[in-house]
């Protein structure tokens, strides 16, 4: 008789990475598709990021009927990759149904079910990596029918591309692309690219051409693009991956910049505009209201965004409400919760009591009492944890697991920065010709969603970040390439204080690639900038909405051109600490800090 086993329980549990890797690259490829997935692999995939595949329903030959039939299935293939776990990047692996379904319409199917990533299709990234690479005039080379073809060519054309030579293979199974070998794909390659053109690009996701583009070029004396290689380039610099990959093409070299970061990014001009029209009539149009003092010292006009009169005090209820509305009703009828500095929760305490909710408010013993107080005013429930933002977002996941609640976060979340780019659409339509807007960066929800808004609308215009010089998270994790932890102290600009958080999935890359700068500023700056907004503008701001008259006047914001705005964005500040400022005091937080 054999004796049984021993079997123990080790004395502890292990020690759990915060995720297998560090980035999350999703693929949403065809059912018949056999090329993505292993171009991925070799491109893309490494021990820093994950690519992980989830096939959708297609039905050949390739129609356009055929391609417009996947779009109702979009969302639901999204879903299955790693279900409640969030991504960095979507893809989308079918340039022609790109084309026919559209490149909005396909990110918007597959941002209802990843909100938090940036989705990629073939045709936009082509589009971007044909611009990095300075084409102007191109030939495209399709395995498609004429049929199919004719879509593409007008796509091109619609975006500003010259196209001199449009060659079709006429083929309408993509198993039958698949199997195009290498060897011809350079030869057709050859023939396709018209002397006069920059570039050449090959469609399709099926084609095999991402293994030969470094041949190709070699061989026409000119860039190539194909659709595969394109979104491994765009997906490879959205995860932050920099490395230059000249082995593989001159694309492989590039950058993924300016314009091209816009297209991807996790929270769109689209996005913002949807937010709009959803928190109309919620939330108050902030007036623009020009400063002579200010215009006087900095020789061009300025205008102040009264944000601060908004209805909670700060532009935080725009984000709140949007997050709040864009819920399920089920959702809602749970609660929802948050960390915050003051003015997160008080926003959406309030958000959550008009949609009759209930909200829950998470917050650190370094938020200043008159913020606590009007928070449960509003009828949430407060809880106070730790002495840092972080230690009271942990009281938040705590209480999500236990109770069911729903997260509803300050800055690093879609549905947030969405909102709070409703008043860069604001600042655009109120100054149409700014040069400059000043805009207060903390956890960079306000800066991501400002900086997307004014990029859109006016590329041309400088968004530059403003913070305090005490905890400033944002500039520190720039310096550092990656979020990093910062020390917490108290600021008059206490509302900038806390976090981006290690695991920042949307504002750390948006602020990295939309802000045109982040200047910091001393205690005595900011209270100057508090005293010249009651003495000289006639309003009452806190340290954080007076960041942006602080940076004029210390002489920070140099070489502007045209119109500055400067956002003011709250007014929740104690005020026997106003009172203090505004009789002389320059750091009232001196003695905490030394």
């Amino acid at each position: 008789m054999r004796t049984p086993v021993a079997l123990s329980l080790a004395a502890r549990r292990p020690r759990l990475d915060e995720r297998p890797l560090d980035k999350r690259i999703g693929l949403v490829i065809l059912a018949t598709d056999h090329t993505t997935e292993v171009d991925f692999q070799r491109m893309v995939a490494s021990d820093r990021i994950g690519v992980y595949v989830t096939r959708i329903p297609y039905a050949n030959p390739v129609t356009p009927e055929n391609l417009r039939a996947m779009q109702p299935s979009l969302t639901e293939a999204a879903a299955l990759i790693l279900p409640d776990e969030t991504l960095d990047v979507v893809m989308y692996s079918c340039t022609s149904a790109s084309v026919v379904i559209g490149d909005r319409e396909v990110a918007a199917a597959i941002k209802a079910a990843k909100p938090e990533a940036a989705v990629v299709t073939p045709t936009a990234a082509s589009v971007q990596g044909l611009r990095a690479l300075g084409a102007n005039r191109i030939s495209v080379l399709t395995p498609y029918t004429i049929e199919t073809s004719r879509p593409m060519a007008d796509y091109f054309a619609e975006r500003g591309f010259a196209i001199d030579r449009f060659t079709c293979l006429g083929l309408t199974d993509d198993r039958e692309m698949a199997r195009i070998s290498p060897k011809e794909i350079v030869a057709f390659a050859k023939d396709a690219a018209a002397p006069e053109s920059d570039a050449l690009f090959i469609s399709c996701t099926a084609v095999r051409a991402a293994g030969v583009i470094a041949e190709i070029e070699q061989a026409i004396g000119k860039p190539v693009v194909s659709s595969n290689y394109a979104t491994a380039w765009a997906c490879l610099r959205l995860c932050g991956d920099r490395e230059a990959r000249p082995q593989l093409g001159r694309l492989m070299e590039l950058p993924l910049e300016g314009k091209g970061r816009e297209r991807f990014s996790p929270v769109t001009i689209d996005d913002i505009e949807v937010a709009a029209r959803r928190i109309s009539g919620r939330v108050l149009t902030t007036p623009l209201a020009m400063s002579g003092s200010l215009s006087e010292l900095c020789g061009v006009p300025v205008g102040l965004k009264l944000e601060h009169h908004q209805t909670t005090g700060s532009f935080k209820l725009r984000g709140a409400t949007n997050a709040v509305l864009s819920l399920s009703a089920g959702d809602r009828a749970l609660g929802v919760i948050a960390a915050s500095t003051g003015n997160h929760g008080r926003a959406l305490a309030h958000a959550a009591k008009a949609e009759g909710s209930v909200a829950t408010i998470c917050m650190s013993h370094l938020v200043p009492v008159n913020k606590v107080s009007e928070i449960r005013r509003l009828g949430a429930n407060v809880r106070i944890v730790g002495n840092s933002q972080d230690e009271a977002q942990e009281e938040v996941e705590r209480l999500v697991a236990e109770n069911g609640l729903v997260m509803v976060p300050p800055f690093d979340h879609p549905a947030i920065v969405a909102g709070q780019g409703t008043l860069g659409l604001e600042v655009v339509a109120q100054m149409p010709d700014v040069a400059m807007v000043l805009v207060p960066v903390s956890g960079g929800g306000l800066a991501a969603g400002v900086a997307a808004a004014v990029k859109a609308r006016r590329p041309a215009t400088r968004v530059v970040g403003l913070t305090m010089e005490r905890g400033a998270a944002m500039k520190a994790s720039f310096a550092a390439g990656t979020p990093v932890l910062v020390d917490e102290q108290p600021s008059l600009a206490d509302s900038l204080g806390g976090g981006i958080g290690l695991d920042n999935r949307v504002t750390f890359r948006m602020c990295r690639d939309l802000l045109d700068d982040v200047i910091l500023l001393t205690e005595a700056e900011i209270a100057a900038g508090m005293r010249h907004a009651y003495a000289e503008e006639r309003e009452i701001v806190e340290g954080a909405g007076a960041v942006g008259i602080a940076a004029l006047l210390a002489g920070k914001i140099k070489d502007v051109d045209g119109p500055i705005a400067v956002i003011l964005s709250g007014r929740n500040v104690d005020m026997d600490l106003h009172l203090r400022v505004m009789n002389g005091e320059t750091d009232p937080f001196r003695e905490e800090t030394a």
